[in-house]
């Protein structure tokens, strides 16, 4: 005589196993999303910037052509790299401080008025995946400002006092109404990046009164 409660375990497992499944297909594609989002689109933004610049100044037309192929070059290392694995990108040998300073340095050479400041910072105390966080929050937020700001002037502020590490990054564009605006995937991203390491983010902004992102983390 059949079972009636090891038929209903039977028919219970595939759902499961189905449920389970389509959870991780899920997660792997927001990965990825995640991960283009992040980098990807953050590099060929970059380019474009590169392009239009480049096209407004003639005398340094062939210097952006350069730049902006270069990295696209690097767009392409990293869709290869996303393709084979979702491990997530690494600063390589790079320290946090190396790393911001070239990502400043690649939005200064597009004529942008934007200033780094570094005080106290200890690398040593700082965990590798703390580290990659915080690049990619300023790399988004650099890239929110140059969509959408029609900024003049940017400031990055990185302090680092005892065990509290403060990342400021200060615009004086347009700004934004943050109650009436919704937060798109890129602010999705940044808070998830701060609530993983148990920080917390502040956005200050108002029409016509810049804005001001700001980040705590206690190490």
């Amino acid at each position: 005589m059949t079972n009636p409660l090891a038929v209903a375990e039977n028919q219970r497992l595939p759902k499961e196993i189905a449920r389970i499944i389509l959870y991780t297909q899920e997660k792997e594609r927001f990965e990825v999303g995640k991960e283009l989002h992040d980098n990807v689109c953050q590099m060929l933004a970059t380019v474009k910037l590169y392009m239009e610049t480049g096209l407004k100044d003639d005398s340094h037309l062939r210097e952006f052509v350069y730049l902006g192929r270069d990295l696209l070059m690097k767009s392409m290392e990293e869709l290869r790299r996303i393709s084979k694995s979702l491990a997530p990108p690494s600063l390589g040998h790079l320290q946090l401080r190396q790393s911001l300073e070239e990502l400043i340095y690649s939005i200064q050479i597009a004529h942008k008025e934007i200033y780094l400041d570094i005080e106290g910072l200890d690398e040593d105390s700082i965990d590798q995946e703390l580290k990659i966080s915080i690049y990619r929050i300023v790399q988004e937020q650099l890239n929110n400002i140059l969509k959408y700001a029609e900024a003049s002037r940017i400031d990055v502020f990185v302090h680092h006092e005892g065990n509290r590490l403060n990342i400021r990054v200060k615009d004086n564009g347009k700004g934004f109404d943050a109650s009436q605006q919704r937060a798109g995937i890129g602010i999705t991203n940044m808070i998830s990046r701060v609530n993983v390491f148990g920080g917390k983010l502040q956005i200050d902004t108002s029409p016509g009164k810049g804005c001001v992102l700001s980040v705590f983390f206690c190490l």
